[in-house]
């Protein structure tokens, strides 16, 4: 019990101060990437960020590696329906996303100006780190806390403990991606049960946030239709 009561301090402490990181970031307006942002400047800023929740969720993950490192791995037992699943699963979240990104496009280019075109430099540069932290990210959260949490509950409450953390975090970032959070982390939550694996996991958050966010970045200088002032 005292492994997992150190596991739960240390994981709040965690989830607080990226709570707290968020907040200053919001109180900046560098939430996250939306139609009003995509300089070097707000991608920097967006950066920074990142590399804060990297480095606030990296000493949990370490330090209790033994309890969800295992999950880092494609289970052996999978067929060749549960393969089928994931790949819709990948196809309906990359629809979605690229869905919602297109109409958002409209605005962006709208908003952007030809001296604000984005160097590709620092595009890639923040898609290297946005990968590494959503990795940690879905590490964090459907590795750690949920695998704790069915520990300590039964499935059905520590799926609701991860959903409530996981919509909270994204508070900041307004009403809508909070509720969205909730059908999206019952999927994430589920197939990580299912697969015993978090692999599935940060596939789909990959795909959800990167077909989104290369779309808005690089749509400007693939047709770079800028509004001149």
């Amino acid at each position: 019990m005292n492994a997992i009561t150190n596991i739960i301090w240390i994981s709040a402490a965690s989830y607080i101060l990226f709570f707290l990181v968020s907040f200053i970031a919001w109180k900046k307006e560098i939430i996250s990437l939306t139609v009003k942002t995509g300089s070097s400047q707000d991608l920097a800023g967006i950066s920074i960020k990142n590399v804060a929740g990297i480095t606030i969720f990296s000493p949990a993950l370490i330090l209790f590696h033994n309890k969800w490192s295992n999950l880092f791995e494609w289970p052996s037992f999978v067929s060749p329906a549960q393969i089928l699943i994931i790949f819709f699963l990948l196809l309906i979240v990359f629809s979605i996303a690229l869905q919602h990104a297109v109409k958002k496009n409209k605005s962006w280019r709208s908003y952007k100006k030809e001296d604000e075109l984005t160097p590709i430099s620092a595009i890639i540069s923040y898609l290297a780190i946005r990968i590494v932290f959503l990795v940690i990210y879905e590490c964090f959260f459907r590795g750690l806390l949920l695998s704790t949490c069915m520990d300590i509950c039964n499935i059905q409450i520590a799926i609701a403990i991860n959903l409530f953390l996981y919509a909270s975090i994204h508070t900041f970032n307004g009403s809508t991606e909070m509720l969205t959070c909730i059908p999206f982390g019952i999927v994430l939550c589920g197939i990580t049960i299912y697969y015993q694996s978090i692999l599935p996991a940060i596939a789909l958050h990959l795909v959800l946030a990167l077909t989104h966010e290369i779309h808005l970045l690089c749509s400007p200088i693939l047709s770079p239709k800028i509004v001149r002032s």
